[in-house]
């Protein structure tokens, strides 16, 4: 089962969640190099079928030191999700969380700083 780390903008008075837009999503990936949009998904079935299906916010990153690859995929709730996150790929998370005005947070609760290492637990 995969473990995700999200990329979360939260209303700094309130707590409460402020959605990344789709739009805002696009308009970051474009301005980043390192990121290439790939707008769709596919899969191969257990039986041999290929599954594919549109993901607007679906997103590749290429590591430009290790060429290791991650997929940032925006939902439709405006949260940025990664699936089993290598140090290098948190460490990313971090910079485009800091230029959405957001958190990087995993799944228990935990928050990470800008060398990919958790912070705290919910």
């Amino acid at each position: 089962m995969a473990y995700g780390v999200h990329i979360i903008r939260v209303d700094q008075g309130h707590g409460e969640p402020h959605p990344i837009t789709l739009e805002e999503w696009l308009a970051y990936v474009s301005s980043d190099e390192e990121m290439r949009l790939k707008g769709e998904a596919s899969l191969t079935s257990p039986s041999g079928d290929a599954i594919k299906w549109d993901a607007p916010g679906l997103t590749e990153w290429v590591d430009p030191h290790t060429r290791n690859r991650a997929w940032f995929d925006h939902s439709r709730t405006g949260i940025v999700s990664v699936g089993n996150p290598s140090q290098e790929t948190l460490v990313k998370m971090f910079k485009v969380a800091k230029a959405l005005g957001a958190i990087v947070q995993g799944d228990e609760g935990e928050g990470y700083d800008a060398s990919g290492q958790p912070l705290w637990r919910d």
